[in-house]
């Protein structure tokens, strides 16, 4: 019913085209005029029953091909919505692997793994390259991801994502320096050594941290070295939980993104 009101001027048509009919034939006729006025009356009302239905007909045939038209565009927008849809939740599963994969690397087994290994004596520094290439590796996966579009989610679950590779990577190089301090440097160089490396900005925040709750540096640099990295250790947060929690609410948030393509305007 909508469409046929953009057609009132028809209805208007039909009521009026009597009396302006009705009035013509009163008009005068400036020269001969074949039959009378019954005689048109008769035409005008045989041409206006053909004309009428015609008109109608047409008017149907319009309506018809402007809704085969539109059917057909929806239809085509639709295929579009809906390829876009799959290719998208392809990408988002493909994704949760890699997201999956950077938050394990942030789990606290690996760095008790690393002090244990420095209360047994043992040099951890091959154990930490292989720790950090590791994190480098998938911290820059999720880094590379092609992300459709930079929402809220994403922004936040970035944010959580760089504090937490750099507070992970910063524990992983504070057991390197305390490996290089306590197993690789004479007792009598020590405190050379810590000064140096504090200077160059190698000890950061969390064993200097450490390093504070000692009544001085020589109590620090004759401390017990596992003691020194369960202290460090002990400051990390649930970078993993955290970081986990942060990347099922960016998945969420996708997936509620990604379903809206199949849902608006169709």
């Amino acid at each position: 019913m909508k469409r046929f009101k953009k057609y009132w001027w028809l209805l208007i048509l039909i009521v009026v085209a009597p009396i302006i009919i009705n009035y013509a034939l009163l008009i005068p006729a400036f020269g001969p005029v074949v039959g009378d006025n019954v005689h048109w009356l008769s035409f005008w009302g045989s041409y206006l029953a053909a004309l009428i239905p015609a008109l109608g007909a047409f008017i149907i045939l319009f309506i018809q091909r402007e809704d085969n038209h539109n059917e057909n565009k929806h239809n085509r927008q639709l295929q579009v919505d809906v390829l876009k849809y799959q290719q998208e939740m392809q990408w988002l599963n493909e994704n949760k692997d890699i997201l999956i994969d950077f938050a394990l690397t942030l789990s606290k087994d690996d760095l008790i793994e690393l002090s244990n290994k420095i209360g047994e004596g043992k040099d951890i520094l091959q154990d930490v390259k292989v720790l950090m290439g590791n994190l480098v590796k998938h911290d820059s996966r999720v880094g590379f991801m092609n992300v459709p579009e930079k929402t809220e989610a994403y922004k936040q679950f970035n944010d959580e994502r760089h504090r937490a590779f750099y507070a992970h990577r910063d524990a992983i190089l504070d057991l390197q320096e305390i490996n290089i301090l306590f197993m690789r440097t004479p007792l009598i160089q020590r405190h050379m050594t810590l000064q140096a490396r504090l200077q160059q900005g190698l000890i950061h925040k969390g064993l200097q941290e450490v390093i504070a709750t000692y009544p001085n540096e020589a109590a620090f640099i004759q401390a017990n070295p596992f003691d020194v990295s369960i202290g460090l250790i002990s400051r990390i947060p649930d970078l993993l939980e955290t970081t986990r929690k942060a990347a099922l609410d960016y998945v969420r948030a996708e997936e509620e993104r990604i379903a809206k393509i199949l849902t608006e305007d169709n």
